[in-house]
């Protein structure tokens, strides 16, 4: 407020020389005041009606109506508005009594100084009020357009504090196939995605909160459900205040479907079975080649044998040609429990292999079983009739025991025929009971692979810094080695170090 600011005023008396001493003391201290002579209530009620009365002045002694009247009346239009009172004489029982009666104050008309202080108060407040008002308006809304913007928004959006979700738009439940908000808010976020993405999300989220997540940066993250086949969805971070605290908002940008040349699609189409839609065997081994090549980036490969149990009953049960669509049905099965990363084909007959990409042998075994238990209790339609399908799984982790790829795939045939032998319905892990076997031939590829890199001079040594404890400390570096492999990349001593220990390649 400026001392300048136009102020209108509602001098509520029955006497003129009241209205001529208020507007007086007013620009005394520097207000521009308007002052409006209200003799009676009828004119006090058209005045509030259209007038923008900022303060109202009630001359106890003079007007018709008193504190309480005065106050209802204008409560009406302007419950805001304060209301102080005017009087010859003033002591602290009146004060009190008109402050109960709803006047902001009662002044004596003798203390012109306190009369201009408590004017100044008054408006002051008022006017911090009203544009605490606005202010309050113009949020609400600011939150209401950015509620409906991001309820229309084709990009799923969450909210998320302390890793449990508190708001999600209707893309992010259409994303991951939710019916409603019940559903997902008050839920931890990371039951939207698989565990192997955990760790990712709540480094980025933790990130976020403490101000050091790069805008712009992008994580990709492999959704638990649902979203378009269990593709890699790409999130963005962003901190968001809200009332109830600072939030983690999580943004997921549909993906691009990008068209695709007509000569393609017919090539991509002739790659794979019509059945089951996964590639063809040649084409599948083609591309196993090709994976087994490049090491995962944590974890490893593992090869998969599923083949359905009995499947002679099933045509017994539908027949011949109705067969083949029980075994697309149980296909579809499969690829709904894949991660983006796998890669599977029809192999022979009603076999079908995939390779998988997960953290160790076990977690392989374990998909294996829950694919053996969903089909168990999966109903597959043909028409009126529905059936019911078990399946055995075999699994073998991939690595350097298997020196080519006819090893790889027999072992898990062996690992499925271990499964069938317990009675089908099983999922089994191939471990070769004979481990020295296992470690010779594992160092003989490991031996030749160290020979070849010191020949060719490709063993580099790498410094780690290491941070005190004080700022001040020196400089101080741990010393590693490295061995470059035939691509460039460098193989941690943890892969070839084992390896030349047993095999005397360690000078001391």
């Amino acid at each position: 407020m400026t001392d300048k600011q136009h102020i209108s005023i509602a001098v509520l008396s029955g006497s003129q020389d009241d209205v001529e001493l208020v507007n007086s003391s007013l620009r005394d201290a520097g207000h521009a005041a308007h002052c409006l002579w209200i003799e009676t209530p009828g004119r006090f009620a058209d005045a509030l009606g259209k007038e923008a009365i900022e303060l109202i002045i009630l001359s106890i002694d003079e007007y018709v109506d008193d504190v309480r009247q005065v106050v209802k009346q204008k409560d009406g239009f302007v419950p805001e508005a304060p209301v102080i009172v005017i009087s010859k004489t003033a002591d602290e029982v009146a004060i009190l009594r008109a402050m109960k009666n709803g006047a902001c104050d009662l002044v004596s008309l003798e203390q012109k100084a306190r009369f201009q202080a408590v004017v100044n108060r008054e408006l002051r407040a008022y006017r911090m009020e009203r544009a605490l008002n606005t202010t309050l308006i113009s949020a609400t809304e600011y939150r209401k357009q950015l509620h409906d913007y991001m309820q229309n928004s084709s990009t799923a959006i969450a909210y998320v504090q302390e890793g449990i979700v508190n708001d999600v738009n209707n893309a992010w439940l259409k994303l991951f196939a939710s019916q409603d908000k019940d559903e997902v808010i008050g839920m931890p976020l990371m039951d939207h995605f698989v565990e192997a993405s955990h760790a990712a999300v709540k480094g980025a989220i933790v990130a976020t909160a403490a101000g050091k997540w790069q805008a712009g940066d992008v994580l990709e993250a492999t959704p638990s459900k649902a979203a378009g086949d269990n593709q890699l969805l790409q999130l963005t971070f962003r901190l968001a205040d809200f009332d109830d605290g600072p939030h983690v908002q999580i943004r997921i940008e549909p993906p691009v479907q990008v068209a695709q040349e007509p000569t393609k699609l017919v090539h991509d189409a002739l790659k794979r079975d019509p059945t089951t839609l996964f590639f063809h065997r040649a084409q599948f081994l083609e591309r196993i080649t090709k994976r087994l090549k490049r090491k995962p980036k944590s974890g490893l490969h593992a090869l998969a044998y599923i083949k359905p149990d009995d499947f002679s009953e099933v045509r017994r049960a539908v027949g011949i040609i109705d067969s083949e669509e029980v075994l697309a049905q149980f296909s579809e099965e499969i690829r709904k429990r894949m991660h983006p990363r796998d890669v599977a084909g029809r192999f022979e007959g009603t076999v079908i292999m995939a390779l998988l990409e997960r953290g160790n042998e076990r977690d392989a075994e374990v998909w294996g079983k829950q694919l053996v238990e969903h089909m168990q209790n999966h109903e597959f339609t043909i028409g009126d009739t529905t059936i019911r399908l078990t399946c055995t799984v075999g699994v073998v982790g991939v690595s350097g025991v298997y020196s080519n790829l006819e090893e790889l795939v027999a072992a898990a045939a062996e690992a499925y025929v271990i499964g069938k032998e317990t009675g089908g319905n099983a999922a089994a892990l191939r471990e070769s009971t004979d481990i020295d076997t296992r470690t010779k031939k594992y160092d003989e590829i490991w031996i030749q692979r160290i020979k070849s890199a010191m020949a060719e001079n490709r063993f580099r040594l790498a410094q780690l810094p290491i941070a005190g404890l004080r700022s001040d400390s020196n400089k101080m570096y741990n010393m590693l080695i490295r061995m470059i492999d035939e691509q460039g990349n460098a193989i941690l001593p943890s892969e070839f170090l084992p390896a030349a220990e047993r095999n005397n390649l360690m000078i001391a």
